[in-house]
């Protein structure tokens, strides 16, 4: 019998998506147990918040800067998978640029176009983009509303 074909499979998405998240990772912990894969692929889960394997989110760096330091990037796995619905996620630092000097809106701006850029120029990772549907509820209340509304 032939060893199992490892893949790594980045998980990308802001805050607002977690039991989107919760979801994904069941679904990849149950799939070597489905009849069609039959342990012949196993799925390495490589995110900020997967249990007993994610970074340490040190109080002195920004939380992107822990997770470039602790897990590989999306540009070196070979899925990533991106789940989005009402927000971009957590904005980073001036530090980090675009190839044309803009500023990433998000951690997972960043994570797309790292792993979007990497398939353009050898077909991996394969870049999947999920969007939950389901409309957003805005707190009128919250300090944030029309930036969010907009």
């Amino acid at each position: 019998m032939a060893s199992p074909i490892r893949l790594r499979v980045f998980l990308a998405s802001p805050g607002d998506v977690g039991e989107e998240r919760a979801i994904a990772r069941e679904i990849l912990s149950q799939l070597p147990y489905d009849a069609l894969v039959g342990w012949q692929v196993v799925f390495e889960v490589v995110a900020w918040d997967q249990p007993r394997s994610g970074p340490p989110l040190l109080a002195t760096i920004t939380p992107q800067a822990a997770i470039a330091a602790g897990l590989p990037k999306p540009s070196e796995c070979d899925v990533v998978v991106v789940i989005l619905w009402s927000r971009m996620g957590t904005p980073l630092p001036d530090s980090y640029r675009k190839p044309d000097g803009t500023q990433y809106r998000s951690g997972t701006e960043w994570e797309y176009l790292d792993a979007r850029a990497a398939a353009k120029e050898s077909d991996t990772p394969i870049v999947l983009v999920y969007r939950r549907t389901e409309p957003c509820p805005l707190d009128s209340d919250a300090p944030q509303y029309q930036e969010r509304l907009s």
